[in-house]
């Protein structure tokens, strides 16, 4: 997987991102985990313990621990860069523990001062009519075209979000509405609006839901 300096990008632990100049971004593992369940009522918000390996020419392998309370943090790499968590999946259900080949990290490599945008999981759903508790039907990822507009109606932005139904963009701090686009121009499925502030030096999560009409 290619990424750029100051763009988002998700890790699994099965995952290298290349970066340029020959460097590479591995997530190894997570050593601890007592973020506060979703289900759960806590006085403490907790904290994961996150362990990188960066890799550059002529230095070798580098192991970076991180810890990111409840999901973000930063720590420092070598060449002056900065890597930084925005996100760590999944959360945590009380009883329910987490594999660690399930765990996905957001992360930024930044080479000078921090970047800000919109980034966030497109789905679609319902998928069926009924939902039970032993048969459930959750949401689908969606591949789908965003479009971004400032406070003045503008557009200044499009994301397209995989195959996952992740999408990352860039933007300048202010105040944004999502406009999904309905693939393909058909009626269903449709997309919901919605809206979102970003503010200086931060990445702020902001998923999209499509109704897929099915009742």
């Amino acid at each position: 997987m290619t990424v750029e300096f100051g763009i988002p990008v998700r890790l699994s632990t099965s995952v290298v991102a290349d970066l340029p100049g020959g460097r590479e971004l591995a997530f190894v593992d997570v050593t601890s985990d007592s973020r506060c369940p979703s289900d759960v009522q806590c006085i403490w918000a907790g904290e994961a313990a996150l362990l990188f390996e960066w890799t550059a020419p002529g230095s070798g392998v580098t192991r970076v621990p991180l810890l990111a309370a409840p999901a973000r943090g930063a720590a420092s790499i070598a060449g002056g860069l900065t890597l930084r968590v925005i996100e760590l999946r999944p959360t945590p259900r009380g009883g329910q523990p987490i594999a660690k080949a399930n765990y996905v990290a957001t992360v930024v490599v930044e080479a000078a001062g921090r970047t800000s945008g919109a980034l966030g999981n497109v789905s679609v759903g319902p998928s069926c009519p009924m939902q039970r508790e032993s048969d459930p039907c959750p949401d689908r990822a969606l591949a789908a075209t965003l479009v971004f507009r400032d406070a003045a109606d503008v557009e200044v932005a499009r994301a397209l979000s995989d195959t996952a139904g992740f999408y990352v963009v860039a933007l300048k701090p202010g105040h944004y509405a999502i406009v999904p686009f309905t693939p393909g121009g058909a009626t269903l499925p449709r997309g919901i609006p919605r809206e979102v502030d970003v503010l200086a030096g931060d990445w702020v999560t902001a998923d999209v839901m499509y109704d897929s009409g099915i009742r």
